[in-house]
């Protein structure tokens, strides 16, 4: 309180507080002022007579606090000690006995206790006594007392944050750090540092950058971290900057550790204070991750041995293929007696499906190395059904089966799809259905299951009176190399890789396939196939009638077409030279043969209305002829080229057109679709 004279004007305030005369000498010394500023706090005011017995004053902020009426404390000066929980009362009592022993002037205590209010909650009281003094005279004792609960609470749940996070750091894979703004002060860290470093924490403590000196020092040299960091990148940090190094360490026991540290900057009012992070040893991880590196690299490698081998055989089988199919078409153009046209047609058909296994194969192969290319583009729906109508029609003519289509006028044309692969969907099962049907028919029915101004899905059946399956076998049909039974595999060939290949297809489209059957009945296959429509996808009728006469029109071989044009075919098998020249001359055309790619350029000087080039050419290959002929041809004279080759694979297919040939054809070359060639260049 000091020493001021404080003068009260008014001694009536001071007497509502205690009407003892004795007392004045005090309330004088306190004022109006103290007054009012106790009688408003939060905080409780209180001022003891000299023998620490009696009241002379309590502030109203006591009521709040421990629940009393100030009337009560005033009778019973002791009430409010028992208010204090008992494991504090004794130590308080024991404080203030000897305070008051003491009782030096100036001389003030603190101290901190709990009680239990009226209402029997607990508070943390926080009291600071001190005497009052007249020049040597003690005139009593004043004190101030504050409820720090909250204080209190706050302190024990920091406290408790503290031990939960050291709990949690301490048992935590990693190592937790915190280190100055520097680098150069080692704030804190975990005890897994001893563990994974194999050193002391004291080390660290004692030298905040001797971390550095187990590092690798390649992974110092080549990056993989930034000792200097701290100080070369003091100016680009943020408050959500974030930093990850990788690299290894070597511990005093020669074992080496892969270590992955992340850490951030801590910033305080825009200020960075320090680095917190969390060093993790992730030595299984990189192993695993080298692990999994190779065996990718195996796959890779064995899928790309596997491409080779493929690309070797799929050209080593298509070049005899090419002969074989090549000279019995030619042999089926002389007059031969009925036994040799049959001895031909054993010959064609084996060749023939020689070539469907080869495609299957490699069908198989692509879809199992997720590789087969889908595409959607716009497509007439109409037009592709009637060219394959076009194409079975043949074949369901040789057997002598009826082939039936029913597609409804309405099914919209123009639609986004991969033609290719409806194509062969549909074929594959007209097909299969045709192989195994003797007498009666095969159908092709669609129907419009779903339709909006965006897309319709499509329902597509290819129904057979074949010689059916049981129902044990159903479930299984669609299973790679899979047929109903060896019997049936002898009899109809194949390796029952078709319908596989079919349902995965039709998975990748978003379709399904579905089968019933009835042995000696017949099958039915059942496609659901959704599209994306075009505008004005809907076809008229004389467009129909179009497309119908054209399948009818493709259905045989135009053996009468005849080209008067001059062409050059490239190829150095002098088998295929010679199948080549005999199919181009049968349909009129002037034929040339160069054996290299030299030898076609020095041809070229010639005039040619097309180029047929194969690609495995002993000099230069195909491609690079082909480049050769384009750079030295004159402007507004192209001459169609066409790849005739065994390298089917789509790389190779879009390589041709890279290098600027104009259309590819597979080996082995069939004569239609020679002439299908001639007929759309001529034009």
């Amino acid at each position: 309180m000091g020493r001021q004279n404080w003068k009260i004007k008014n001694l009536e305030v001071c007497m509502e507080v205690s009407t003892t005369r004795i007392h004045k000498p005090i309330l004088k010394k306190l004022g109006s002022l103290f007054l009012n500023l106790a009688e408003t706090s939060q905080d409780i005011f209180w001022i003891r007579s000299v023998d620490f017995y009696t009241h002379v004053y309590v502030s109203p902020a006591f009521e709040n606090i421990f629940g009393i009426s100030r009337q009560t404390l005033y009778a019973n000066p002791n009430k409010w000690m028992n208010a204090v929980i008992t494991e504090d009362r004794d130590r308080l009592r024991h404080l203030i006995m000897e305070w008051q022993v003491k009782n030096k002037k100036g001389a003030a205590y603190t101290v901190d206790y709990r009680i239990i209010d009226a209402y029997g909650e607990m508070h943390w009281i926080n009291e600071t006594s001190y005497p009052v003094y007249e020049d040597d005279q003690c005139l009593g004792y004043a004190g101030v007392v504050k409820d720090v609960s909250s204080e209190k609470l706050r302190v024990k749940e920091f406290d408790n944050a503290v031990h939960y996070f050291r709990h949690f750091v301490e048992r935590v894979s990693g190592v937790f750090w915190v280190k100055g703004s520097r680098g150069d002060k080692q704030i804190y860290i975990s005890p897994t540092y001893e563990k994974i470093w194999g050193v002391s924490c004291e080390s660290l403590y004692q030298n905040p950058k001797s971390w550095i000196d187990y590092v690798l020092p390649e992974d110092i040299s080549n990056g993989k971290v930034n000792v200097n960091f701290y100080e070369t990148a003091a100016d680009q940090r943020t408050p959500d900057s974030k930093y990850e190094f990788r690299f290894r360490i070597r511990r005093p026991d020669g074992e080496i550790r892969w270590i992955k540290d992340t850490y951030f900057p801590i910033m305080e009012n825009g200020k960075l204070v320090g680095f917190a992070g969390i060093a993790e040893d992730v030595t299984n991880d990189a192993l695993r991750e080298k692990e999994l590196w190779e065996a990718k690299e195996f796959a890779e490698q064995a899928n790309r041995t596997k491409s080779d081998f493929l690309a070797m055989m799929s050209h080593e089988l298509r070049t005899p293929l090419n002969a074989i199919l090549g000279m019995s078409q030619i042999l089926k153009t002389h007059n031969l007696s009925d036994e040799q046209q049959g001895q031909i047609d054993v010959i064609s058909q084996t060749g023939q499906n020689l070539l469907a296994l080869l495609n299957d194969l490699l069908d198989f192969a692509k879809l199992e190395a997720g590789k087969l290319s889908f595409t959607e583009e716009t497509m007439d729906l109409h037009e592709l059904v009637m060219k394959i109508k076009g194409d079975m029609l043949l074949l369901a003519h040789k057997k002598g089966i009826q082939l039936k289509f029913d597609y409804p006028e309405n099914i919209p044309s123009k639609v986004m799809g991969d033609a290719k692969r409806i194509r062969q969907v549909l074929v594959n099962l007209l097909s299969n259905a045709l192989k195994f049907t003797e007498k009666g028919y095969v159908q092709l029915t669609a129907n419009c299951l779903k339709k909006d101004h965006k897309k319709m899905t499509l329902c597509f059946t290819v129904k057979d009176t074949g010689i059916g399956m049981e129902k044990t076998k159903l479930s299984s049909i669609f299973n790679r190399f899979q047929q109903i039974n060896s019997v049936y595999q002898r009899k109809y060939d194949g390796v029952g890789l078709g319908l596989s290949i079919v349902k995965e297809l039709l998975e990748k489209m978003g379709g399904t396939i579905s089968v019933t059957s009835e042995p000696g009945v017949g099958s039915e296959f059942t496609c659901i196939i959704p599209f994306r429509l075009q505008a004005d996808s809907n076809p008229t009728l004389p467009a129909r009638d179009l497309l119908e006469k054209q399948a009818v029109n493709n259905s045989t071989y135009d053996r009468e077409s005849r080209f008067n044009m001059n062409v050059l075919v490239v190829e150095d098998n002098l088998i295929n030279q010679r199948i080549s020249k005999i199919m181009l001359e049968q349909v009129g055309c002037q034929v040339d043969i160069a054996g290299c790619g030299k030898d076609a350029i020095e041809k070229m000087k010639k005039h040619y209305d097309m180029v047929f080039m194969d690609i495995g050419l002993p000099d230069m290959d195909g491609f690079e002829t082909t480049q050769c002929i384009r750079h030295n041809e004159t402007p507004g004279q192209r001459v169609p080229i066409v790849a005739m080759t065994a390298h089917v694979f789509a790389q190779d297919r879009k390589r041709c057109f890279d290098v600027g040939m104009d259309e590819v054809m597979a080996k082995p070359i069939m004569q239609d679709d020679l002439i299908k060639v001639l007929k759309r260049w001529a034009a």
